[in-house]
């Protein structure tokens, strides 16, 4: 499986570790190492993980508010979204809508 990481999931991830990091010295760190544990588990099983919406997946990263919102298209795994799960998940809604797996502009 290929992995590509829209450039909005980017700027989400961003985010979330710097929260991580404003909260605890070096929990930025720690939270990038589980979402390197969690994109392991969706490239290893990403059709096993569950449905969220319109066609996606969503993989939870572990001791975390956060999850990764992805779809599977063919071979290839598109992050859309690294989303806080309690503060408001659905902002990213239009992202999963809007994508096209064609237009490779978008991702990184």
């Amino acid at each position: 499986m290929k992995y590509f990481l829209t450039t909005p999931a980017t700027q989400d991830l961003i985010e979330a570790t710097e929260y991580y990091e404003s909260v605890s010295p070096g929990g930025g760190a720690r939270f990038l190492k589980r979402y390197e544990k969690a994109v392991r588990r969706v490239l290893t099983w990403p059709r096993s993980l569950p449905k969220y919406y319109w066609r996606t997946r969503i993989c939870q990263i572990a001791r975390s508010d956060y999850g990764i919102v992805f779809r599977v298209v063919r071979t290839n795994v598109y992050v859309l979204g690294v989303i806080c799960l309690i503060r408001h998940p659905s902002y990213w809604k239009s992202r999963a809508r809007d994508f096209d797996p064609e237009d490779l502009d978008d991702v990184e």
